[in-house]
């Protein structure tokens, strides 16, 4: 509507230049046109140039670029107090630090999307968030990958639980891996400095000498094989060179300190030959043979009363050597033997636990024969690993198998302190077979990761579920869902107040807390079985892909189709980006959006392991398997910190309180990695305090989206 009125005379008592605006206080030069709707005065040119134009289209005015305003083409113009397109504020004048910066592109305040260096912001992401990378006071973040738990796992690739007294640590190396446990829960020293070896024949042992922990690992390269020695001084790894070594495919190793020697034995021969190391030195000298060994399986231990080193043997027979010659003794321990031998200062003598098959006994050996102790084991294990702590004055029993098979695979600890056993569980989930399919969701009302899925699964018959709670796993049982080795998907679905999981035989299911309830009967639809699924927001459904459909759980409890998968294929992942507003889809190479019209192609960072969403950051997150992290903001993709080590196979899930959470499959252990951005102000607390000091209280604070609106995070797309 025209709203600048064309003066066309003088009014009386006022300066022949100038004339005034009826209605209004404004006076305009002759020439000018009063305008009344923005109460300044504009040319001919600026009426001319919005002819035709709806309001915020682009016009010219004295050669400048400026915009449609109720039919007035407006000069952007910053200090002249209107705040004009494209200005966030306008005070009158071109000075910052008062509330308004030089440009007119900022109000000067944290969160706006602007950095204003003159009032100390060093970042500004568009809130005031705490943990995305720029904290409520526009302070940068830090961040940082932290491992939060780890279950190592002894049979897939053994490793060798040992006692390094120079640095009081119990310490276990395995598949490249150095681990430290503190009595509690482990923690990774360091995953360098090992080469590639037959992990299944190589060993640990402490040199009080030297006070190193010693490792002698057997590598094979082509038909020539040899012993390679490396030393750990609690910083690093670091080989020691030797004279030329032998080919020992089995060997089994201990340490002499009486002659200062590293033995070492080779199992599974007619004729077992025995070697000396003199690491001061570097010289292997052959010994007398100890005879016919025809098992595979034993341990060596000194036994520091008697002053001679022991080997037993799966096959039932002892071995003991005094520095000179060979005592062959057939005695059998109650017990077939493993490599669960050590010796135990507290009952003086060496011991060997559990068995080559599972077993609960535990026997000390006298010299002439075997007796069996009273503190046997909780429950039978297949070839665990045992040390002793000196300073704990404990013994350690560290993982196995309860059964002959590989698996499952036991990441726990048995510790006795010689009145009772004491028995620890691994602070992440428990592995799974080679065949069993599993699936992670968060419950963000009830603050609790469920896993689903394992092998335990495959002896009871229903699906068994984990829940992660106050930083430790808990098994919460079994599910009523058949266990089946095939397609299993879950996540949680803010509408229904649950998770949702669609399980191998196609019947969705709804888990509310720890209640069961069926939500579609195997059959009902023609899903196929769900690989992958996450809630839609926009949508306001649970969205499904089978590998050739995608699907959507309507309001009647059943699966309808979406739209088609244009890349039919078996292993996918799928998580909401927050920021496009829509979901994304990975397969292998290849990544997806959901519109309305269907799936479309879209930038890929490569291969991948899985897609993850960060509600904080409103983001969608690649995990790849070398252990970087990719992520996507407006369809592109940038890098960030990798993890600690790299990952051969990765499970994701949504963030607790803000932090990614990631489970990650490292060489011989399952590690729960958390990612957090840390700043130089604490984090609210979210009780009535302002402990990050942005003047903001609980759920007025941005900050505390995770207790006051955990099925919101800040950048959904909420009802």
């Amino acid at each position: 509507m025209w709203r600048a009125l064309v003066l066309l005379g003088t009014v009386a008592c006022v300066e022949p230049s100038l004339v005034s605006c009826p209605g209004s206080d404004l006076t305009c030069p002759v020439g000018l046109v009063c305008d009344e709707v923005h109460h300044t005065c504009v040319t001919g040119e600026q009426l001319e140039s919005c002819v035709g134009l709806a309001d915020g289209m682009t016009c010219l005015v004295g050669g400048s670029l400026g915009y449609c305003s109720d039919a007035v083409c407006l000069p952007i113009v910053c200090g002249n107090g209107l705040v004009d397109r494209s200005e966030v504020c306008d005070d009158g004048n071109l000075v910052s630090n008062d509330g308004c910066n030089a440009t007119c592109s900022s109000n000067e305040t944290c969160g706006n999307g602007v950095v204003d260096a003159i009032t100390g912001e060093l970042c500004d992401d568009a809130n005031r968030l705490d943990g995305d990378g720029c904290d409520s006071r526009c302070r940068p973040e830090q961040e940082t990958w932290t491992i939060k738990g780890a279950a190592l796992h002894t049979n897939s690739t053994p490793g060798q639980l040992v006692y390094d007294a120079a640095r009081h640590q119990m310490l276990y190396v395995t598949d490249g891996t150095t681990w430290r446990w503190d009595g509690t829960r482990w923690s990774l020293i360091t995953a360098a400095g090992l080469g590639i070896f037959d992990w299944a024949w190589s060993f640990a042992v402490y040199n009080p000498d030297r006070q190193t922990v010693v490792f002698i690992g057997h590598t094979q390269t082509g038909a020539v094989g040899r012993e390679e020695i490396y030393e750990w001084d609690g910083t690093s790894w670091t080989r020691v060179v030797t004279s030329s070594s032998p080919n020992l495919s089995q060997p089994v190793v201990t340490y002499d300190p009486v002659r200062h020697l590293l033995l070492v034995a080779q199992l599974g021969s007619t004729i077992t030959p025995l070697w000396t190391l003199d690491l001061a030195t570097g010289t292997w000298v052959a010994k007398p043979s100890i005879g016919q060994i025809f098992s595979y399986q034993g341990g060596f231990a000194f036994d520091a009363v008697r002053g001679v080193a022991v080997l037993v043997t799966g096959d039932g027979k002892v071995f003991e050597w005094n520095g000179t010659a060979w005592t062959t003794i057939v005695a059998a321990p109650p017990v077939a033997t493993g490599w669960g031998v050590t010796f135990d200062p507290r009952v003086g003598a060496v011991i060997a636990v559990g068995g080559a098959t599972p077993s609960n006994k535990i026997a000390k050996w006298t010299g002439a024969a075997w007796v069996t102790l009273a503190e046997t084991l909780p429950s039978p294990r297949n070839i665990p690993e045992v040390a002793f702590d000196p300073d704990r004055n404990r013994r350690i029993v560290f993982g196995g198998s309860p059964g002959n098979a590989a698996y499952p695979l036991l990441g726990d600890v048995f510790e006795y302190d010689g009145s009772g056993w004491q028995h620890i569980d691994s602070d992440a989930p428990p592995e799974f077979d080679d065949f069993g399919r599993l699936s992670y969701a968060y419950d963000p009302v009830r603050r609790t990761l469920v896993q689903l899925g394992g092998t335990a699964g495959a002896t009871t018959g229903k699906l068994e579920v984990w829940t992660r709670t106050d930083d430790r796993w808990h098994h919460q049982g079994p599910s009523p869902i058949p266990y089946q080795n095939s397609a299993l998907a879950a996540a949680y679905d803010p509408v229904r107040g649950g998770i949702v999981v669609n399980a191998g035989d196609f019947s969705t299911w709804l888990l509310d807390g720890e209640q069961w309830r069926k939500i579609e009967d195997a059959g009902t639809s023609d899903a196929q079985g769900m690989v992958a699924m996450a809630y839609d927001p926009i949508r306001r459904a649970m969205v499904g892909l089978d590998g050739t459909q995608t699907w959507s759980l309507g309001a009647d409890d059943r699966w309808h189709m979406l739209a088609a998968w244009p890349a039919p294929t078996v292993y996918l992942t799928l998580a909401f980006d927050a920021r496009a507003g829509r979901l994304v889809a990975a397969a292998n190479m290849d990544v997806f959006e959901l519109a309305d019209t269907g799936w479309s192609p879209t930038l890929s960072p490569g291969s991948f392991y899985r897609v993850v969403e960060d509600p904080r950051r409103g983001t969608v997150n690649f995990v790849r398997g070398t252990g970087s992290l990719w992520e996507r903001v407006a369809g592109a993709w940038f890098e960030h910190p990798a993890l600690p080590i790299a990952t051969n196979g990765s499970a994701s899930f949504a963030p607790i309180e803000g932090t990614l959470l990631l489970i990650g499959t490292v060489r011989n252990a399952r590690l729960l990695f958390e990612r957090t951005f840390v700043g130089s102000s604490p984090r609210d607390a979210c009780t009535g305090g302002d402990e990050d000091g942005d003047q903001l209280i609980d759920c007025a604070d941005p900050d505390c989206w995770w207790s006051c609106t955990p099925t919101c995070p800040p950048r959904a797309s909420c009802p």
